[in-house]
């Protein structure tokens, strides 16, 4: 039995939604730009998202991640800005002598793994002597020694100061992960300590050593009974940083040895030390239209000639072409051992491309800039650069200047650190 005001009244159905209501994304929720700029695409696309509402997202979008900093950190570039050291030495040197601890205290545990315990035990050894080598013995009465050279008295400063230790946790974490983890390292510190004899290992952070010779930040060697060296592990390590290579545009030979793993042609110039700049600038130019020459005509082909030129290049800069040479990334409280032909693994994923761009220095002076590409992703492999430095008053000696100095830099990217892993 239906209620007096149902059988009275005309009974009026709310209306329908002809559309389902779609919430407009929040760009806070977006990873990366590059995430953002796609999923604002595809709902345009499909008719979620008007194009009024695009442009006003993408602007918000750009804002989130816009940061106003100098062409030599552009945002899409940046890092988080780290607390500096008590010395102002650099990260990365310091890690050098922090993973050559923690590879010692490996040596020294045999089977077992470290503790933060053990390394700061190693640590506090090598700071007590201030020798640049510290011997240690080993299981089996095995003779471990940890040698140092360090590539300044600020680098050696901040290896010894306690405060560097809290300031660099995430770093020395890594380290220990690396020691622990690492099967080569593991495998050859469980060999000394259960073969029954001594033995001589020498575990040796040697970063200021040999800056131009070699790429080897910490050798690990076997010292024979006749006082000969075996290496059995040398490491590139690096530090939060993509900066893996460096070469000087001083000299016409210094910019065309940069330059030649990658095949591409560089004449010679005449009175080249008169424009350095002008000229570095036409050979950017100039190596950037050769690239992308390379990548016309079949893809397949094309892709893989440039990627092997590629390899090349990236070999060369990181590791001076040294096969048995380990290139360690520590970053994040975690390490990650990257092997550069792994990238030609990936060939058919991936569809390279190079840009140039032009910026400018804090001063004004322009700087030159190569990146090569994944065209499907948007994300970058590596990236060649000029950096110009110096030139300004001394403060110490008025209407004196400091020499201008020019760098050519090779930084890999996340495409980069992925594909090598992988």
């Amino acid at each position: 039995m239906k209620p007096w005001f149902a059988k009275e009244a005309d009974i009026i159905k709310f209306p329908e939604p002809e559309k389902k209501v779609i919430e407009l994304p929040n760009v806070q929720s977006y990873p990366d730009f590059l995430s953002g700029v796609k999923d604002l695409h595809n709902r345009k696309t499909q008719g979620e998202i008007s194009q009024d509402s695009h442009d006003r997202l993408y602007q918000d979008l750009i804002h989130r991640f816009m940061k106003k900093e100098s062409f030599d950190t552009p945002w899409y570039l940046r890092e988080v800005k780290q607390e500096p050291l008590p010395n102002k030495s650099k990260r990365g040197e310091v890690n050098e002598h922090f993973l050559g601890t923690a590879i010692t205290a490996k040596f020294l545990a045999g089977e077992k793994n470290i503790t933060g315990t053990a390394f700061k035990n190693v640590r506090s050894r090598i700071k007590l002597s201030d020798e640049e080598a510290v011997e240690f013995t080993g299981p089996a009465k095995d003779k471990i020694i940890s040698r140092n050279v360090y590539k300044s008295d600020a680098t050696k400063q901040d290896f010894f100061d306690d405060t560097t230790m809290s300031i660099m946790e995430s770093e020395i974490k890594g380290d220990i992960a690396f020691a622990n983890s690492d099967t080569y390292t593991t495998k050859i510190s469980k060999f000394f300590a259960e073969n029954g004899k001594p033995d001589v290992v020498r575990i040796s952070a040697v970063g200021g050593e040999d800056e131009k010779g070699s790429k080897v930040d910490i050798d690990v060697d076997y010292i024979q009974p006749d006082g000969s060296v075996r290496r059995l592990r040398p490491i590139s390590l690096k530090t939060a940083s993509g900066q893996m290579g460096q070469g000087s545009p001083k000299t016409m030979q210094g910019l065309q040895t940069f330059f030649k793993p990658l095949g591409v042609n560089i004449g010679d110039i005449e009175n080249y030390g008169d424009d350095i700049e002008g000229n570095v600038m036409n050979t950017f130019k100039s190596v950037n239209n050769q690239l992308q020459q390379i990548l016309q005509g079949d893809k397949d082909k094309s892709e893989q000639v440039f990627l092997s030129r590629v390899i090349n290049f990236l070999d060369f800069h990181i590791t001076k072409n040294d096969p048995k040479v380990v290139l360690v990334n520590i970053e994040k409280g975690n390490f990650s051992v990257l092997k550069i032909k792994n990238i030609m693994k990936n060939v058919s994923n991936i569809n390279l491309n190079s840009r140039m761009r032009i910026g400018k220095s804090s001063d004004g002076r322009p700087l030159p800039e190569i990146k090569v590409f994944d065209q499907v992703s948007g994300k970058e492999l590596f990236l060649m650069r000029l950096k110009i430095s110096g030139g300004k008053e001394k403060t110490t000696q008025p209407g004196k200047f400091n020499p201008i100095r020019y760098t050519l830099l090779v930084d890999v990217k996340p495409l980069f650190k992925s594909l090598a892993q992988s």
